[in-house]
């Protein structure tokens, strides 16, 4: 099984930060793991690149040491030592947080683990796809067509014990199978439809882009960032 991958982010200047500060791409013999972090300073109130790098810096640490092990296992490190970094980059009173997506990618699967508001959609072939949810408010009121968007669950500062706690899924999938990644500003405004519609016509190497152009970054909005895996 091939993985192939492209990314994209778009940010406001004051945001600032590469692709690598929120999104990365790791391999470690079949295995391919994709992750996307971000994290918040000064009540949340300010978007870190430094700190979402950080997060990556450790995920990519763990992985790279243990990567051939259990897959829950490696998550959970990964978890872990992304969790460790939020308190030391900034005292707790800064009100420091982190929120991160992990998808491994393997013969035939792919496990997803996530806390916080970023999104997985897998888009299958043949056969009906799906999204994971992220974890905001926002989820609950769209139906009343309110979507405030606060974060319910994350690490660091206001996030203990339940709310630290991660989701997960497991796909199945085959070769032509998309995955598509989007940070929580993003997810928050495409709908899935959106997203297949987008698949359905650009290359691997556009789709990134073209679904970080849907709509426009702004103060509310302040980086869009896109991970797409195709399994070939």
């Amino acid at each position: 099984m091939g993985i192939k991958t492209s990314q994209c982010v778009r940010a406001l200047p004051e945001t600032g930060g590469s692709v690598e500060a929120f999104v990365r791409t790791m391999e470690v013999g079949s295995r391919t793991c994709l992750a996307m972090a971000n994290a918040a300073v000064s009540g949340f109130e300010r978007m870190s690149p430094r700190l979402s790098a950080r997060m990556l810096d450790a995920v990519e640490n763990v992985f790279a040491r243990e990567g051939g092990g259990d897959v829950e296992a490696i998550q959970t490190a990964m978890l872990r030592e992304a969790s460790t970094v939020i308190p030391t980059a900034h005292g707790q009173d800064d009100g420091a947080a982190g929120w991160l997506s992990l998808a491994i990618v393997e013969e035939g699967s792919v496990n997803v683990l996530w806390v916080g508001g970023d999104e997985v959609q897998l888009i299958p072939k043949q056969g009906d796809g799906d999204r994971t949810a992220g974890h905001t408010s926002g989820r609950e009121s769209r139906s009343a067509g309110v979507v405030p968007d606060i974060l319910t669950h994350g690490l660091g500062t206001g996030y203990e014990g339940a709310l630290s706690r991660p989701s997960k899924r497991t796909w199945t999938v085959a070769p032509g199978d998309l995955i598509i990644m989007l940070n929580r500003y993003l997810a928050r405004m495409v709908t899935s439809k959106q997203v297949i519609e987008h698949a359905a016509l650009a290359s691997m190497e556009a789709l990134p882009q073209e679904l970080s152009q849907i709509h426009q970054i702004d103060v509310n909005n302040p980086f869009f960032a896109v991970l797409a895996c195709k399994v070939s």
